[in-house]
């Protein structure tokens, strides 16, 4: 009898890899779409646990410090002992009386302030790699 193969860690379905200048600019970008589109409670109901504690080093490493303790604190909101929040983040979004909705809802405006820095550094960012310059 084989053994079952074990099921995969959250930490291994990441699907970007911060040690490659592209993938935080990439990620960085996609989550700007995600936030952009419908806000914290939807990234959070749209991706993976894996990609989304990456967000604040991508933030940092593409120069948009600032932004990268908002989304913690979105993070902190949810279990650590869970590997996926996907179904408490589309209750928040729903459920317009639940707690949580209400916390992320409350942490979007603070990410919106930023939301043009965010933006000169992904420019900024973008221009470095096309120009081939360190990272």
């Amino acid at each position: 009898m084989a053994d079952a193969p074990s099921k995969r860690s959250w930490k291994d379905l990441a699907d970007f890899d911060l040690s490659v200048p592209e993938d935080a600019l990439a990620l960085v970008e996609r989550f700007q779409g995600e936030w952009y589109n419908g806000g914290l409670s939807q990234l959070f109901a749209n991706w993976n646990r894996a990609d989304i504690v990456l967000i604040p080093e991508a933030l940092r490493i593409v120069g948009a410090p600032e932004a990268a303790p908002i989304v913690e604190a979105a993070i902190a909101e949810f279990p650590g002992d869970q590997d996926d929040w996907r179904d408490l983040a589309l209750k928040a979004m729903l459920d317009p009386s639940s707690p949580l909705g209400n916390r992320l809802w409350d942490l979007n405006s603070p990410l919106g302030d930023h939301e043009d820095a965010i933006q000169k550094a992904v420019v900024a960012y973008e221009l470095k790699l096309s120009e081939d310059e360190d990272l």
